[in-house]
């Protein structure tokens, strides 16, 4: 039911933003057009500016169906806690800039573009904060619901709900009415869901008073009314993601890592290959010179090609520009006893590296090459380092969840002291990476490097 709810409040809200974004196009449209001179009226014409509104239309919904992933962010359209549309707006206006920038458009009017952001951020705040709240309850989408609560009072996950102001579903207008606990006593159940006109009983978990529970769900069925069951209070310590799947008839419990956004990742690992693409041209010409500093210094090749471990530790070959004499690999034996790291092996003052290598490290140049693994999709421009096959032997087992990621060819790390940060607290950093990760973590990640990269601390 509330699934299928989702979906119809999904349709709506993408609908209402797709209406807006038109209202405030053809509003700029006519509104630019009827305040310029006669003499000039004609560049604002349909045949120049319609295709930019139909690629409009198609970036607003698939920027709806990736921001809507998380049925969480459908909350707000309906509480109306928070309000997006300058995020919306500012995006959308971004890719349109990009759009005229790239198709050469005959678009030659800028103040349409500045009456088109104003409007668009006037009709989406209208449209989100009233019209779609309207609409939702208008076709019954919002649904008034008298709430039981069943469990210990003091349970952490009960007191949640009983807290004011919480919204447990944005199709609801949620009143609890009640709480009890569990007794030995079933007919209190009955008693309290007549007595007080309950439509929707919410039980936490207690091994104890299974029996209790399983004849109340069964008692709300009989009643045609609704029951859950929190799952943080069977599982009270897990942080995982917990989601039912249903495979044929068999419904499972399952368990996600917090780095599951399918569809965002989808678009991460998209970007990924539309920048790798893109900035090829520039990093060829910039390989020029660092090969013919290679070659003058030293012999061997150009590329040094390692087995690193990827997502979910499947083994892969990373490319890095040579940064050591050939055959450094020979001697690392021999330097193990002056390596301070536990799991790592890094040298402030390794004798294999090069000079122009310790160039290429400090400014992180020679890791140009790993674009090529951006683009085969083994790695992703930012996320945790891919590490070797010998170090995860040194692993212990809450490092192993590093890899439930993408590896990087930057990672949060490199932004707060680079080699210079333990191996214990860079996996930290890894795991609140991964625990908080977003397309703006990602962005705002990616502006902190730079200066980071330009100064080359911490780098050998």
């Amino acid at each position: 039911m509330i699934n299928e709810r989702i979906r119809t409040i999904k349709f709506l809200i993408i609908t209402a933003d797709i209406s807006a974004m038109l209202v405030a196009y053809i509003a700029a449209f006519f509104i630019r057009k009827y305040t310029m001179e006669v003499g000039l009226r004609y560049i604002m014409n349909f045949s120049n500016y319609g295709l930019l509104a139909m690629t409009a239309i198609l970036f607003v919904i698939i920027y709806d169906i990736i921001d809507l992933a998380n049925n969480e962010k459908i909350t707000f359209y309906i509480t109306r806690k928070r309000n997006n549309a300058f995020q919306l707006s500012s995006v959308l206006f971004l890719f349109i800039s990009l759009y005229l920038y790239f198709a050469r458009s005959l678009i030659q009017s800028r103040l349409f573009l500045v009456l088109f952001f104003i409007l668009l951020n006037i009709f989406l705040v209208i449209t989100k904060m009233y019209v779609i709240p309207w609409l939702a309850k208008f076709i019954g989408m919002h649904i008034d619901k008298r709430i039981l609560l069943v469990g210990a009072p003091a349970d952490n996950v009960m007191s949640e709900f009983n807290t004011s102001g919480f919204t447990l579903n944005p199709f609801f207008s949620q009143k609890i009415v009640k709480a009890i606990k569990y007794t030995n006593d079933f007919s209190i159940l009955p008693k309290t869901i007549k007595a007080d006109n309950i439509n929707w009983v919410i039980f936490s978990y207690d091994p104890a008073h299974n029996k209790f529970l399983s004849q109340g769900v069964k008692f709300c069925e009989e009643m045609g009314i609704s029951s859950s069951i929190v799952l943080k209070t069977i599982f009270p310590d897990t942080e995982s993601i917990m989601d039912i799947e249903k495979i044929n008839d068999i419904s499972l419990l399952s368990f996600s890592p917090k780095i599951s956004h399918k569809i965002s990742l989808a678009v991460k690992y998209l970007l990924d290959r539309i920048i790798a693409l893109s900035l090829l041209p520039f990093l060829a010409v910039l390989s020029i010179p660092v090969i013919l500093l290679m070659k003058i210094e030293s012999e061997g090749p150009i590329l040094f090609k390692q087995k690193r471990l990827g997502f979910g530790g499947k083994l892969f070959t990373m490319y890095k520009f040579r940064t050591m004499y050939a055959n450094a690999e020979n001697y690392k034996k021999n330097l193990k006893d002056y390596n301070k790291n536990k799991v790592l092996f890094k040298l402030k003052n390794d004798p294999r590296v090069t000079r122009i290598g310790k160039l290429l490290r400090r400014y992180s140049i020679d890791e140009i090459p790993q674009f090529i693994n951006v683009l085969r999709g083994e790695m992703s421009i930012i996320g945790p380092r891919p590490h070797l096959y010998d170090e995860y032997s040194e692993y212990e087992f809450w490092h192993i969840r590093r890899l439930s990621m993408k590896p990087g060819i930057a990672c949060l790390w490199q932004a707060m002291g680079r080699s210079d940060i333990d191996f214990d607290e860079g996996v930290k950093m890894d795991l609140f990476y991964i625990d908080n990760w977003s397309l703006l973590f990602d962005f705002k990640l990616a502006i902190k490097l730079i200066p980071s990269i330009i100064s080359g601390k911490g780098a050998y």
